[in-house]
């Protein structure tokens, strides 16, 4: 009963993504790695894709105007590769590098005209466990705009060069 409680609620929070649930092991540095075949997608960017979304630099959030300080410090941030990879950072904690296959890394993308989806991994129970979700996330791309929802909100990204960030 309490599983089918919180499988009901994780869809009501979701919406739009789609979860799976998976045992992931530490390996020896105490990262989460996924084995590859856990993800589908699997798109490299296309000479059209990178017409659209730039691997060049960090896309920041801009943050609702009511955030708390400490979030207004610590906005999230999003950097899109080649290889269709991206990382999830934050930008207090931006120099914390993580295994391209380290759960925490961020995850997986693909791109079909302007429309993003994302793939990434999640505590299954919210905390520190070895289950975790697989969530598929959907947004837009605008110029140089990204809205993306994630759990059910709708976060929204600024291209940036990462001088404009960090400064030099």
């Amino acid at each position: 009963m309490v599983k089918r409680l919180i499988c009901v609620l994780i869809i009501f929070l979701s919406m739009e993504s789609c979860f799976n649930y998976y045992y992931i092991k530490e390996d020896e540095d105490k990262e989460r790695i996924l084995n590859p075949g856990l993800f589908s997608f699997n798109q490299k960017m296309s000479l059209e894709n990178s017409k659209i979304i730039d691997t060049t630099c960090l896309y920041l959030q801009l943050l609702p105007y009511n955030s708390s300080i400490s979030e207004k410090e610590n906005p999230g941030i999003m950097i899109f590769h080649n290889d269709g990879t991206y990382e999830s950072r934050s930008k207090k904690y931006f120099n914390i590098s993580y295994k391209k296959s380290s759960v925490y890394y961020g995850g997986k993308f693909i791109l079909d005209g302007n429309t993003l989806k994302i793939q990434s991994f999640y505590p299954s129970s919210g905390g520190k466990t070895n289950y975790f979700d697989r969530v598929i996330c959907q947004g837009k791309i605008n110029n140089d705009t990204v809205v993306i929802k994630i759990f059910n909100h709708n976060r929204v990204f600024l291209k940036k060069r990462y001088e404009d960030v960090f400064g030099k």
